[in-house]
């Protein structure tokens, strides 16, 4: 199974030099926080929108998300 995203990243990286293994590896890490920063995108555009909380929280939550979703991201591509 390809995936378009994941399969164009990593083809990229292996032109440029770089073995399987470390270039699927990048794909994969690019690709889970690209995921996770469209789903978060939502959960808190929804928030602001639908239960009024405001933006200050909002970008705490944020980047308090994005810090844990690259520390996971970066432990689950090892």
């Amino acid at each position: 199974m390809k995936l378009p995203i994941y399969s164009h990243i990593k083809t990229k990286l292996e032109s440029k030099g770089l073995d399987s293994i470390t270039s699927g590896q990048i794909a994969w890490f690019v690709c889970s926080v690209g995921v996770v920063y469209v789903f978060s995108m939502i959960v808190y555009t929804y928030g602001v929108n639908k239960e009024g909380i405001s933006l200050d929280k909002i970008f705490v939550a944020f980047y308090i998300n994005h810090f844990f979703a690259l520390f996971l991201c970066g432990l689950f591509s090892c």
